[in-house]
């Protein structure tokens, strides 16, 4: 989750600023984990959590390992439950508030919190030897986006080790959990004390299905980050995917603003690339009269496309992670619609595909019955390095150097500040930014910039996503507060990400805006020769 950067800021105009280089921290271990944790020592892949020096609230670790820890910051107490502080709702946004999903029937009186040991009576691991979905069972919290996301990383065991600093159970109930906040890799800490039933004395939220801890440790960091559990009902599997993993992500929504053609080979091809994909359904009765859940978060896992009897068809397999209800329309589990010409057309394993979880579903059917498609861009081989800018971005454009060492697959996104981790805020930034990348040129040509693209978001996260020959390039970002009406002027975050080592640099604001001015002046002497905007 790291690549080098200096401090010192070299001026724009310098022709030498491109002449310092440091060495790159070790990236995320690019070996995947198949099935197993591996040949290696399980330590060996959390390379990327130990490299960060950066605590949530600043927090400060224990360093009594014998003492067992109590989390101060958050508290097993009603206030961590029910997200308040002295009393209050931290969340003060009355839209945000009747979204909530939470069970009434839990009240404090009945919550007891448990450390693990008390739970499991010591017979406990944080990992077993194979991480899989079905470890996962949801608890009493509308929080289906969150275990379907972590259901998802599971297919990726490497992704969830990773964010875990101590991948054993520690002496002292303390845990420490790398998460993207806000653009920013930071370490949260938290305790192992656990909401759990007073009568049965089991986790009242997610809970595994044998021994294992991870799966509520990292449901009580996401609670904490957001300001507790009862601000973690209801989202999308994107940002999730977005604050644990060192990837873009891609977000269609509504997918029918795109048409069918697109949706059916986006989800082809990132089913090809061992993407992550989220989707979620719609929210009304067409869903549930044929046994699937309303506004609910689900995980697309292959794709298939075979003529049957002359018709081309195009299915879908999907998966729920909460494990309740099963679809029953076309192309179900026990729909007419298998024949033997279509199970051998599709290769269907009917024992295995039986009572899994998981259904298959015509891609028509999907598209009329879910709304949402969520894509993690999963890459093998990932180094991450995020900046925060060191001054004030209102009125200012900031300019970074980005040298790679090799061809590459880079990622490149300006995270704003979002209401999950900032609970004042708004859903919707309506903070227009714009992100440039330019290739560093050859100044005897007198073609100091090429312009390689661009992107401007006023509600997302801009982003550019690209493969970039070896060399150095610019990246300038540019924040326009016009539609920024609350809050002061907040500080985004610059997020870049390779499939091979790089080094990223912050240079300078450019006053004025006389780079974007040569910016401008070449990209249209590039174009148009002889055309000036002076």
């Amino acid at each position: 989750m790291g690549c080098g950067s200096t401090n010192e800021k070299s001026n724009i105009h310098d022709k030498d600023w491109l002449t310092t280089k440091e060495p790159n921290i070790t990236p995320a271990n690019s070996s995947k984990i198949k099935g197993k944790l591996g040949n290696k020592p399980i330590e060996n892949y959390n390379e990327s959590a130990m490299n960060l020096k950066k605590y949530f609230r600043d927090q400060v670790c224990p360093t009594n390992y014998l003492e067992l820890f109590n989390d101060e910051v958050f508290p097993p107490n009603s206030d961590s439950l029910y997200a308040k502080k002295e009393g209050e709702f931290i969340d003060k946004d009355e839209n945000r508030s009747k979204l909530l999903i939470f069970n009434p029937a839990i009240e404090d009186a009945d919550v007891e919190w448990l450390r693990l040991s008390q739970i499991f009576l010591d017979n406990y691991v944080l990992f077993e030897d194979k991480i899989e979905h079905i470890d996962i069972i949801q608890g009493k919290l509308g929080n289906g986006y969150l275990l379907t996301a972590f259901a998802s990383m599971a297919e990726h065991p490497e992704l969830l080790v990773e964010i875990f600093k101590q991948h054993q159970i520690t002496k002292n109930g303390c845990y420490e959990i790398a998460m993207k906040i806000n653009g920013e890799w930071q370490i949260v800490i938290i305790d192992d004390f656990i909401p759990c039933d007073k009568k049965t004395k089991k986790p009242l939220f997610a809970k595994p299905h044998g021994s294992e801890a991870w799966v509520m440790l990292l449901e009580k960091a996401w609670a904490k980050a957001n300001g507790g559990y009862l601000n973690i009902c209801n989202g999308t599997c994107i940002e999730v995917l977005q604050a644990l993993t060192p990837f873009i992500q891609e977000q269609y929504l509504p997918m029918y603003y795109w048409g069918e053609d697109f949706i059916w080979d986006k989800i082809k091809s990132s089913v090809k690339n061992g993407y992550i994909i989220g989707t979620n359904t719609v929210g009304n009765t067409g869903v549930t009269e044929v046994g699937l859940l309303s506004a609910h978060a689900y995980t697309i896992i292959n794709v298939k496309e075979g003529e049957v009897n002359g018709e081309n068809i195009r299915l879908l397999r999907i998966r729920n992670t909460a494990g309740t209800q099963t679809y029953t329309g076309s192309w179900s589990d026990n729909s007419k619609d298998w024949t033997n010409d279509a199970i051998t057309v599709f290769k269907r394993d009917s024992v295995k595909d039986a009572n899994d979880g998981c259904f298959w579903i015509e891609f028509n059917d999907y598209f009329q019955r879910f709304i949402l498609l969520d894509i993690c861009l999963v890459q093998k081989t990932t180094c991450s390095k995020s900046l925060k800018p060191t001054e004030e971005t209102k009125d200012k454009s900031h300019v970074y150097n980005l040298r790679l060492e090799s061809k590459a697959t880079v990622n490149i996104q300006v995270f704003k500040r979002q209401y999950r981790f900032k609970r004042s805020i708004p859903d919707s930034s309506l903070l227009l930014i714009n992100l440039i990348l330019l290739k560093k040129g050859n100044i005897q040509n007198y073609i100091p910039f090429t312009f390689i693209k661009s992107s401007s978001e006023l509600w997302c996260n801009p982003t550019i996503s690209m493969e970039l020959e070896p060399g150095d390039y610019l990246i300038y970002v540019h924040a326009d507060y016009t539609y920024h009406t609350f809050d002061k002027p907040r500080k985004w975050v610059l997020d870049v990400s390779s499939s091979s080592f790089f080094d990223l640099q912050y240079i300078d604001i450019d006053p004025n805006f006389i780079l974007l001015k040569e910016i401008i002046y070449y990209y249209n002497y590039e174009h148009s020769p002889g055309i000036s905007l002076y």
